[in-house]
């Protein structure tokens, strides 16, 4: 029997390495502040400071430079994050800067090639494009795979480039994922912006994430990937009676720590 361990965590309310993390950090922050007081005590002592001042104040010390710290760390993520109200204007939708890396939910040809046009002709900025079709695993649920279709997005990919004259290495994900598990999709965008940017040399902010595309567990999984503040999602709108499409655009919310808790 095969055992997730990272399932399993994740069960518990946290990512596997998010534990891991949080106990390594636990240690090496231990260590440190141990050495921190003892190298305060001995600068206390070697100043002449009454002995057991020199015990009792160190402790107080650090835990100030601790509580410093996280308020200097909380001011430079909060300047980091520009307001909402300063990136669209009222009552607008916005389309996102042109992208070097494009991850594509995959079940229309026509969405995803208007994604693809947008940031590769329009933007002139498209180098990389990653297809995650649906497997079989569901298909008695949610329907026969949908590779073909992203052989077909591919192939107009490798045509668009001809014409234009450029560069676009489209990478197609051959096992699929799971049509009916936001937990398949989840971990593969993950690995798109934790090993294949790396690879590729792209920061996160140059990616962006189309969920148009894909059932409904495909799309949850994305969305919760792209969680992070560095991670951009957008969609390609359909108007249903005018059998139109246009955008993409940029899906754009705040959140913190505690907006995701109860």
């Amino acid at each position: 029997m095969r055992i997730n361990f990272g399932k399993l965590f994740r069960r518990l309310g946290l990512p596997f390495w998010t534990f891991l993390g949080i106990g390594l950090s636990g240690v090496f922050v231990n260590y440190i502040g141990t050495a921190f007081e003892v190298s305060i005590r001995s600068g206390l002592l070697a100043l002449g400071l009454d002995e057991q001042l020199a015990e009792t104040l160190p402790p107080f010390v650090v835990l100030c430079f601790v509580i410093i710290v996280v308020v200097a760390l909380a001011l430079w993520q909060g300047q980091r994050v520009v307001p909402v109200a300063k990136r669209f204007t009222p009552g607008g939708l916005q389309q996102p800067d042109g992208k070097r890396g494009l991850i594509i939910l995959v079940s229309n040809t026509d969405s995803a090639m208007q994604a693809v046009r947008y940031h590769f002709v329009e933007k002139q900025t498209l180098r990389y494009v990653w297809l995650l079709p649906s497997n079989d695993v569901e298909s008695k649920r949610f329907g026969p795979s949908s590779a073909g279709t992203a052989a077909a997005i591919k192939a107009s990919c490798e045509d668009l480039q001809k014409t234009e004259g450029r560069p676009l290495d489209v990478f197609l994900l051959a096992q699929g994922v799971s049509a009916g598990d936001a937990q398949d999709t989840f971990d593969q965008v993950n690995r798109v912006y934790r090993v294949d940017a790396s690879r590729l040399q792209l920061a996160a902010e140059e990616i962006i994430a189309d969920f148009t595309g894909g059932t409904k567990p495909m799309s949850v999984g994305m969305i919760m990937a792209c969680l992070p503040v560095d991670r951009s999602l957008e969609y390609v709108a359909f108007n249903q009676p005018a059998k139109r499409m246009s955008g993409p655009f940029l899906v754009d919310y705040q959140h913190s720590a505690f907006d995701l808790i109860g």
